[in-house]
């Protein structure tokens, strides 16, 4: 019963002697540091071993403290992803990587037999450039061709540099048909561009069928530049993947992974519901011919699906229905709508039905929101009920700066994994198969990974996610996570002292 004694029993004696006994057995020097432990009230206590109290207390309370960093199972994620992980562009989703000379020689000579390439050297001009004589240093070694804006000149009737404009300009260093030149000759080629370049070489691919400034260009870098892009991108190091550095973190939140925002329940009539559904209470009743075309005008631009649950759309989807589209016009055709409406449509003189009836801004729910609560304050009062930590916008809750939450490992960036339950985080981490090299280099990191997840399974907490923030969990669930990070630590012969650990579960 309730004030029978049984934390004083715990903590005021077997605890209290456990670790009084313990210090006693270090030197004078370490005990003046320690302090002088008081004996408690107890004739004899035998076969007692050193002695940890886990108490009844929250692991911390900060924000920026989550089950990942109290387990420190991020921090050894962390590193593995800055060793192992593939950067992407957050912006194209495409690897970033380096090149050597010899590989992008391997990716032109792949290309289909045939095939009319420009090996070209992208250039950026000084501003200060004479506009009438901007050309003369390429003339003289020796280049014969410029391709500005995509057009291709012979260098000495190519127009004059316009310092005013960004004008795109790469030098043709060669015109080659792949498969009836040689490999030394490609490679010399790739070399020239890339020196002239600093490390970057754009092939055009020809196409007769189209105008030349809708060729198909490739980028190929010793640096890493994203292809699609060309945004550059730093090596990124384990610091950059902690959003408790001005390093790593979301520029938008500082690494606290949220902002005050609209609650997105509030918006919903239920998460089970897709859109065409009327899921959304934001949006005209779907019941509306107007309201249903416009949805699918939207589906059709952005790829959003209308069948889906809303709780089943992915962050990028989430994403367009929450924040938008951005300046982008959505198109509503006459074939968005059902059909006795589009034969009413044809009826008023339409014409096509392929034809565009009108087109609009989808600004998404939060900027239309703000916007409304700007332009009738009647109606902020009632907006301030729906106020509450929302997921950043910019980060969409990961804590990190863009690049560093692209990168992937196993198809998987940092943010999804520490989103996952740690029931299926582990047999996702079990599933894992690393190559020798990727063994020497994370072999040990995956091992401590397994073991730390173990053991928090092991205590009962296989629902938790590694994102979950400290401050909300139960004192329970603390004194649990404190109990597997002590038992992750391989110690033996060490009496646990445990003071109600069931408490809040």
């Amino acid at each position: 019963p309730s004030g029978s004694g049984k934390s004083s029993l715990a903590m005021d004696t077997i605890y209290a002697e456990g670790q009084r006994r313990y210090v006693e057995s270090l030197s004078s020097y370490a005990r003046q540091f320690i302090g002088q432990a008081q004996k408690p009230v107890v004739e004899r206590i035998e076969g007692l071993s050193p002695a940890v109290a886990l108490e009844q207390k929250n692991v911390g309370h900060s924000p920026r403290s989550t089950v990942g960093t109290v387990t420190e199972i991020y921090d050894y994620l962390r590193i593995l992803i800055a060793r192992l992980g593939v950067m992407h562009c957050p912006k194209c989703r495409t690897p970033v990587g380096t090149q050597t000379p010899d590989q992008i020689v391997d990716k032109v000579l792949a290309m289909p037999k045939g095939s009319r390439i420009l090996l070209m050297a992208p250039i950026d001009m000084e501003p200060t450039a004479e506009p009438g004589d901007a050309w003369r240093h390429l003339r003289a070694s020796g280049y014969q061709r410029l391709r500005i804006d995509g057009k291709t000149h012979p260098i000495d009737s190519a127009p004059p540099w316009d310092p005013r404009r960004q004008q795109r300009v790469q030098v043709v260093v060669d015109r080659v048909v792949v498969g009836d030149d040689d490999r030394s000759r490609v490679s010399d080629s790739v070399e020239q561009a890339l020196s002239l370049s600093a490390g970057v070489l754009d092939v055009a691919i020809a196409d007769a069928e189209r105008d030349e400034t809708a060729w198909e260009e490739r980028r190929h870098s010793q640096h890493l530049v994203c292809s699609g892009c060309a945004r550059s991108f730093e090596a990124l190091t384990p610091h950059h993947f902690s959003f408790n550095s001005a390093v790593g973190w979301c520029p938008q939140c500082d690494g606290l992974g949220t902002q005050r925002g609209t609650n997105p329940a509030a918006l919903l009539s239920s998460l089970s519901a897709t859109l065409e559904q009327g899921a959304s209470l934001l949006w005209p009743r779907v019941e509306i011919p107007v309201a249903r075309a416009m949805l699918r005008g939207l589906a059709r631009a952005t790829g959003l699906p209308l069948n889906v649950p809303i709780e089943e759309l992915t962050v990028s989807q989430r994403r367009i229905l929450f924040h938008g589209t951005g300046p982008e016009w959505i198109e509503v055709r006459a074939t968005d709508l059902e059909a006795d409406d589009a034969k009413r449509v044809g009826e008023l003189g339409f014409g096509d039905q392929a034809a565009r009836l009108f087109r609009y801004q989808f600004k998404g729910f939060y900027p239309a929101l703000e916007e409304a609560s700007r332009l009738m304050p009647n109606l902020r009062g009632k907006l301030e009920l729906f106020v509450d930590e929302i997921a950043c916008s910019t980060c969409d809750g990961s804590r990190l700066r863009d690049d560093a939450a692209a990168v992937r490992f196993r198809e998987c960036t940092i943010g999804d994994l520490v989103q996952v339950p740690l029931g299926r985080l582990l047999t996702i981490v079990r599933q894992w198969e690393l190559d020798a090299r990727e063994r020497k280099i994370a072999g040990e990191l995956v091992r401590e990974i397994e073991s730390r997840l173990q053991f928090l399974v092991d205590v009962g907490l296989e629902y938790l996610t590694l994102s979950r923030t400290a401050a909300t969990l139960s004192g329970g669930e603390s004194q649990r996570i404190r109990l597997a990070s002590q038992l992750g630590s391989g110690l033996c012969g060490v009496l646990y002292v445990l003071d109600e650990p069931t408490i809040g579960l």
